[in-house]
């Protein structure tokens, strides 16, 4: 009977070993399974993901042609669509680049403390917002306080800025995700007591720059804005800029966006604090003589 009873005991031993060896291995498993699912998939390829601004477009494809033409093995990708996006898809690790047309804001930066992230950030080129009407238009020019309120709805008539009076104004708008729409918010929008003065209603909202070109070339009656790069492409009027209507009014050109045209802003690239090296290979072209080449001949001033 006792060497039944060991018996007994020693297969429920061998058992209960067993089954926590299963336990065990399988607790392995899943470990290791969770720990390829928290690999960021993105320092499995060499390839340059970037995304971002439609305002940068031009500039981002000569970057990637130009540094494909010199990294053979290291192929880079664009994606434009608008700031915000691209500030997303880098803080979802989903592109290794955000090319933005503005800094980052408060949310996405807790969205980044959220996530444990850290953020290099480029400034690469100089751009300006442009004031855009049809040719057609006999307006000129536009102060920034007039401007405010066309946008705010407090100015309707054509006739009140100087045009044809009874033309009721068209006044075409960017979707809020727009780097283009978010500068021209803080630097348009505002009065001096810093409170954002809220758009009207009736303002029509183009989703990219090429939708604002149109709505602006379809009616003479139109009043839309974009980078002073792609205005200067297009067949669209760019109205010179007054601060006040005591000031001096300013054409938007290359060599006033780095003195006194009122609408000048700076264009970034963010990037991983610590990227995988073809990301800083690209980032380093980017602000490199060649890169830098690539800016101005893209409608852009050049930081070097």
């Amino acid at each position: 009977m006792k060497r039944c009873n060991y018996s007994l005991h020693a297969g429920r031993a061998l058992a209960f070993f067993l089954g926590l060896s299963v336990l065990v291995a399988g607790m392995s498993i899943i470990s290791a399974c969770n720990l390829r699912s928290n690999k960021d998939p993105r320092a499995e390829t060499p390839m340059v993901s970037v995304e971002g601004s439609d305002t940068m477009e031009t500039m981002l494809e000569g970057w990637r042609k130009a540094f494909m033409k010199e990294n053979p093995d290291v192929p880079v990708s664009v994606t434009c669509a608008d700031s915000g996006k691209g500030v997303r898809a880098l803080i979802e690790r989903t592109t290794d680049v955000a090319a933005a047309s503005r800094d980052i804001t408060a949310t996405e930066r807790a969205l980044m403390h959220n996530e444990g992230m850290k953020l290099s950030r480029s400034m690469v080129a100089l751009d300006s917002i442009a004031v855009i009407v049809n040719p057609g238009n006999p307006v000129n020019e536009i102060t920034i306080p007039d401007l405010l309120k066309v946008y705010s709805g407090e100015i309707t008539d054509w006739g009140d800025l100087g045009g044809v009076a009874g033309e009721k104004i068209v006044v075409l708008n960017r979707e809020e995700q727009s780097g283009t729409y978010r500068y021209f918010t803080e630097h348009v929008m505002k009065r001096i007591d810093d409170k954002v003065v809220p758009y009207s209603p009736d303002n029509k909202v183009m989703t990219s720059n090429e939708a604002m070109l149109a709505g602006v070339d379809a009616s003479e009656r139109a009043i839309g804005y974009c980078g002073l790069s792609i205005a200067l492409k297009s067949k669209a009027k760019a109205l010179d800029i007054k601060l006040l209507s005591t000031s001096t009014a300013v054409k938007p050109t290359l060599e006033s966006i780095s003195s006194n045209y009122p609408l000048s802003r700076p264009l970034y690239l963010f990037y991983d604090v610590d990227p995988k090296p073809t990301v800083r290979r690209f980032v380093d072209y980017c602000m490199s003589k060649e890169g830098q080449k690539i800016v101005r001949d893209n409608g852009f001033l050049p930081i070097k």
